[in-house]
């Protein structure tokens, strides 16, 4: 049995997911600890998520690093706080064996540079966080998800760490197909109050608003297929995000998508739901 220490920058909510890469990580600690081992997960308080709990079995998390509670610019918080970081996880990293730093997003080397075997993985080769903690990371192993990130270490990092892949471990991102399967959309149904209804031909867009997920891309898309097209009953689904629940700063954006599809279809004389 061993005792895991996990850093996450992102939130590890209970009784629902913030996004794939914590999808991921959720999955990753539920297994460790049906090994056998106990995984403690330290990730950012939230007004909406600041207390200690059980996630499954041997694994608990910890909500308490006073990051800035919502994407992009994490670390843009008071210094005090960083320095509570850093005490509290400087205190943990020595009562563990293993350090798993998950997205590469501990910008902090010398936390990095404890004696215990020290882990990142990249779930994307994208975000600031990320790749300075890739750029900066001289330990144990790196984790990556697809022959895309392999390949993007290997040019860029590689130019000046050439033994680099010696310490990569190639994971590619895979599919569970015991959710993933084509079921009835009752379910959906209900949670849009009828507005689908068996005819309609749905597209999902399970993102967060931010225009880098490709909001505008999928509108441009839906355009496509419905004006030029002529496939009128199909619909665009998008989730309103939780981070609503701690910040304003998604209200432009939901303002910005719906001005956008007013633009494409009530001005083409087609009309979106």
């Amino acid at each position: 049995m061993k005792k895991v220490l996990i850093f996450s920058l992102g939130p590890v909510f209970k009784d629902y997911v913030h996004g794939g890469s914590q999808k991921v990580l959720r999955e990753v600690a539920v297994h460790l600890g049906k090994k056998g081992n106990r995984v403690n997960i330290y990730c950012v308080e939230r007004d909406d998520n600041n207390k200690p709990f059980q996630l499954s079995e041997n694994v608990r998390i910890f909500p308490v690093l006073k990051f800035k509670q919502t994407f992009p610019s994490s670390y843009k918080t008071a210094p005090y706080d960083l320095w509570k970081i850093i005490n509290i996880l400087n205190k943990q990293i020595k009562k563990h064996d293993i350090f798993y730093i998950h997205d590469a997003d501990l910008n902090f080397y010398y936390l990095c540079n404890q004696k215990i075997p020290t882990v990142i993985s990249l779930r994307d080769f994208l975000y600031p966080e990320t790749l300075l903690g890739a750029f900066n990371f001289r330990r144990d192993k790196i984790i990556v998800n697809s022959q895309h990130t392999l390949k993007s270490l290997r040019y860029t990092i590689g130019n000046y760490l050439p033994e680099i892949e010696k310490r990569v471990e190639l994971i590619e991102n895979g599919i569970n197909l015991n959710l993933f399967k084509k079921v009835k959309h009752k379910r959906i149904l209900k949670l849009i109050d009828g507005k689908i209804n068996k005819n309609d031909k749905v597209v999902l867009y399970p993102h967060r608003p931010d225009p880098s997920k490709g909001i505008y891309q999928a509108l441009k898309a839906i355009h496509k297929l419905k004006v030029e097209k002529g496939l009128i009953n199909i619909k665009l689904l998008i989730p309103r995000y939780v981070d609503e629940e701690v910040t304003k700063d998604l209200e432009n954006y939901y303002k910005n998508i719906i001005q956008e599809s007013e633009k494409l279809f009530f001005i083409s004389g087609s009309h979106m739901d």
